[in-house]
């Protein structure tokens, strides 16, 4: 009996420290999910190439599925039910071709648009073949209102695997400065097309050039599938506006 009663402390130490281990694993740093850049660097390979070459590449599924967080989300459009976001980011990127980007030999940028609808539909991969980070958007209907009529604009979902949503608040690590200024020339280019089509439809709907950005709201879906809304600023995305 004594014996017994002397190893329950011992069996309750052993708990909290099982316990403790496992909190310790889920408060470990995202950066163990950062992608092994000798998995990512055939991509450099395709320098001025089209992106459907390297949507036809049998390295892309692959690289779909260490980039983009496994969840179902909801894109807007009135009652259109959750997909899986892996599904929504194949349908823009392998549709309407863009081009594939590489800056100083290390990142690489490809757009593309949804097949046959690309108005609202444009996506974004952003990849640091060497920081073993990727990072990206896509356009989509307003999400959770009704005002999308009457505002005649889109929101971004941006998706990683490599941060939580926690590091976008206030005190947060924020996204990487490399990704800012391919960023920032993508929210120059949304500006462009929602401008040019708008232009067709009512001129009041144009984006100034004193709005921060196209959309109405930004989303993020981070490495475990949980969704923010985000201020529709990109310079809320980076810390303290640092290039």
């Amino acid at each position: 009996m004594n014996e017994l009663r002397q190893a329950r402390p011992f069996r309750l130490a052993l708990w909290l420290q099982i316990i403790s281990l496992c909190v310790l694993a889920l408060l470990q740093p995202v950066s163990a999910q950062q992608i092994p850049s000798a998995k990512l660097k055939w991509l450099l390979s395709y320098e001025g190439k089209s992106e459907n070459q390297v949507v036809l590449d049998l390295r892309f599924r692959t690289l779909l599925d260490m980039a983009v967080p496994a969840t179902q989300i909801e894109l807007g459009g009135g009652t259109r039910s959750a997909e899986p976001l892996k599904s929504a980011v194949f349908e823009r990127i392998a549709g309407v071709p863009g081009e594939v980007r590489i800056r100083d030999g290390r990142y690489v940028t490809l757009t593309a648009c949804m097949a046959h609808a690309c108005v609202g539909t444009h996506a974004f991969l952003w990849i640091d073949t060497v920081g073993g980070v990727v990072i990206g958007g896509l356009e989509h209907d307003l999400f959770g209102a009704e005002t999308h009529n009457f505002s005649h604009r889109e929101s971004l979902l941006i998706y990683s695997k490599q941060f939580r949503s926690g590091d976008l608040d206030f005190h947060g690590r924020k996204l990487p400065a490399a990704f800012r200024r391919d960023f920032n020339d993508w929210i120059a280019y949304a500006r462009v097309e929602h401008n040019r089509w708008m232009a067709n439809v009512s001129r009041r709907y144009l984006v100034g050039s004193e709005e921060p950005s196209p959309y109405i709201q930004f989303r993020f879906v981070d490495a475990r599938g949980q969704v923010a809304v985000l201020p529709p600023d990109p310079e809320f995305l980076f810390d303290d506006g640092k290039s």
